[in-house]
């Protein structure tokens, strides 16, 4: 099949698909993510067939008209969605699409064109472009497993956001480096590989200047422990915790209260959990959300990283709730038989959040409005209780809101540790199966909870305020989340 048409079919079907989910269907970071996913593979394919393109006229004729179905088609599709469906106020979705699209597309063209004139044969062209591709994305995990931050950048996968549930989600600077040193990069290749001139071998060590600018620019603001030490500028240790701090806030003179905190909750925790070893956990505490996007990626979540025993938090993680909830997550992540403490498929690398975030919701103290179990009562009065063949599964997790989520898993989890005792979950967490550590099937657990749940009396005061909280839907079936997060 002619390479044009079958990249204006593939274009046409990936972006149709898209359509049918709601997150998809416009103009929107995740849209985006996904047809970057998409030219990617794609176009890896298509750099095998290219090169059999014997003219440098015609393979560069042919690489510009991929590029421009590549880029055109789905965003001509998407904008009509738009058209029909309304537009996210900030068209940060737009804006993510022009940022990230098109110097993908130059950088893939420019590799190819290089291939080309190395002449190359097809089959080590494909695993060129597989191993960059690749190694880019290990590249990339290697730095969210090691350092602080909950994001990356890649002038081949783009922006990764992180945390899912920091819906606050927009383009910056950062991304705008990459991109910029990606499109430098690729204009360095075309000057320096198609029809040399001597003019254009100036351009090209011209465009040298600018480049090693911007490298420098990505380098000084990556998000790095030595960084984020720098930013904040001050220690205080404490027997289980070394905590980061900045010396010049209003609430700073409180740190040896705070630090007092952190203990208290350590201990308490060790206590409930039954934990028997000694564990030393560094602090984080940023001055706002703003410092701590700019530093981790994660500005309005309270985040943890079991695998390293550090949590980073901002002054409203101090709250007695946030605080005790990231701690445990350190906790519980060193019961886990898993290398970065998370639970889940293939020993944590895919977590299961119902299990993740329940267990840590389940130990947070209660609060005076509503307690756990009330809150998952009135989901059951509603009929929007989950049923945990879904909650408990990976792909349906994100289905429902956030606040669903988290109070029926904490909810769930906190009825089994006071039912059946902490040290039969703790076999969960090592991964035994649930029908041998509790004698019976979830299923039937799941009855025993819901009767359990009748019981528990509610107000109507409590009812409405519950109803309210817990009207939004989950993240895949929102639209515009990310502009929404932002008002």
């Amino acid at each position: 099949m002619n390479l044009i048409l079958l990249t204006s079919f593939a274009s046409l079907l990936f972006t149709t698909i898209l359509l049918f989910i709601p997150i998809m269907s416009t103009p929107s970071y995740e849209s985006v993510m996904a047809l970057n996913i998409f030219i990617l593979l794609f176009y890896t394919y298509l750099s095998y067939k290219m090169q059999k393109i014997f003219l440098l006229e015609d393979f560069v004729q042919t690489s510009l008209s991929i590029g421009l179905i590549l880029f055109s088609i789905p965003l001509i599709i998407l904008v009509i969605s738009g058209l029909f469906k309304g537009f996210c106020p900030g068209h940060y979705g737009i804006l993510f699409y022009l940022i990230d699209i098109p110097p993908l597309l130059f950088l893939l063209s420019s590799i190819s064109l290089i291939c080309k004139r190395l002449n190359l044969k097809n089959y080590i062209v494909s695993m060129l472009f597989l191993a960059l591709i690749i190694s880019s994305l290990l590249l990339n995990i290697y730095i969210l497993i090691n350092q602080p931050t909950t994001r990356f950048y890649s002038i081949f996968w783009g922006f990764f956001s992180g945390p899912i549930y920091d819906e606050d989600v927009r383009p910056d600077s950062q991304l705008l480096m990459y991109k910029l040193f990606s499109t430098l990069l690729s204009s360095i290749v075309w000057f320096t590989l198609y029809k040399k001139t001597s003019a254009k071998a100036f351009i090209s060590i011209l465009l040298l200047i600018p480049t090693l600018l911007v490298v420098d620019e990505i380098y000084k603001n990556e998000s790095t422990r030595s960084r984020t030490y720098h930013h904040l500028g001050a220690k205080i240790e404490t027997e289980h915790f070394e905590i980061i701090y900045p010396p010049d806030q209003d609430w700073s003179k409180d740190i040896g209260v705070i630090s007092q905190l952190h203990e208290y909750y350590y201990s308490q925790l060790k206590r409930e959990l039954k934990h028997s070893g000694d564990i030393k956990i560094r602090s984080y505490i940023f001055r706002n959300e703003d410092e701590k996007q700019e530093l981790t990626g994660a500005g309005r979540t309270q985040i943890a990283k079991p695998w390293l025993y550090e949590i980073y938090l901002t002054p409203i993680g101090l709250t007695d709730s946030k605080l005790k909830h990231e701690i445990s997550h350190i906790f519980v992540g060193s019961l886990i038989d898993s290398p970065l403490g998370l639970y889940g498929r293939f020993r944590g690398i895919i977590p299961n959040m119902a299990v993740v975030e329940g267990i840590s919701v389940a130990l947070e103290p209660e609060t005076n409005i509503l307690s756990l179990h009330q809150k998952a009562a009135i989901l059951l009065k509603e009929d929007k209780l989950p049923h945990f063949d879904n909650l408990f599964n990976i792909s349906k997790f994100y289905s429902y809101s956030g606040s669903i989520s988290y109070s029926t898993s904490g909810s769930f989890i906190r009825y089994l540790i006071d039912n059946y005792g902490v040290e039969k979950f703790k076999q969960i967490l090592k991964y035994e199966e649930f029908d041998r550590v509790y004698g019976k099937g979830i299923t039937e657990v799941e009855r025993e909870y819901r009767e359990f749940l009748k019981g528990i009396p509610i107000s109507p005061q409590q009812s409405y305020w519950a109803s309210v909280v817990y009207r939004s839907k989950g993240l895949i079936d929102k639209r515009c989340p990310h502009e929404v997060a932002t008002l």
